[in-house]
């Protein structure tokens, strides 16, 4: 049968430590590239302002006049793009962070396991044996608690 967990943050103080520095990794690189895409947006909208004038003053009006709405377009939809960007880097964060939530479960769930065994073989239960579910960490420490308790079972 597997075993299951019923919370999810399981020790706090490591799940939450781990959180916070992925989270500070992730947040300004995600902020630093939503500005990079947002200067380009503007850049480009200077860019077709600045034809749509050159443009004006030549003879092909039809082409500066579409040009001319295009840009209008571009200004209208700037917000919005904003605003998605935003959006964007939000769910990014969340995805983020549920992926660290996860990650460090797989941690600090051995972790509390291992303490949980220390705590009782100090009151002198030798017969417990840790089992971890198939994708945590620390299994080598785990068999080893295992060896440890088998061994001084056996004295």
């Amino acid at each position: 049968m597997r075993s299951r967990r019923k919370r999810y943050l399981i020790d706090r103080r490591i799940q939450l430590s781990f959180l916070r520095i992925f989270m500070a990794i992730i947040l300004p690189i995600s902020l630093v590239l939503g500005f990079l895409l947002y200067s380009v947006h503007t850049d480009l909208n200077n860019t077709l302002f600045l034809i749509t004038k050159t443009s004006m003053d030549s003879a092909n009006k039809e082409v500066a006049l579409s040009l001319k709405t295009l840009q209008e377009q571009l200004i209208r939809d700037r917000y919005t793009s904003l605003f998605i960007l935003l959006v964007l880097i939000l769910l990014y964060c969340l995805v983020i962070f549920v992926w660290g939530v996860y990650l460090t479960h797989r941690i600090a769930g051995p972790v509390y396991k291992i303490t949980q065994g220390l705590r009782q073989a100090a009151e002198g239960n030798l017969k417990q044996r840790l089992i971890l579910r198939k994708h945590d960490w620390l299994k080598e420490t785990t068999e080893a608690f295992n060896t440890l308790m088998e061994s001084l079972q056996k004295k």
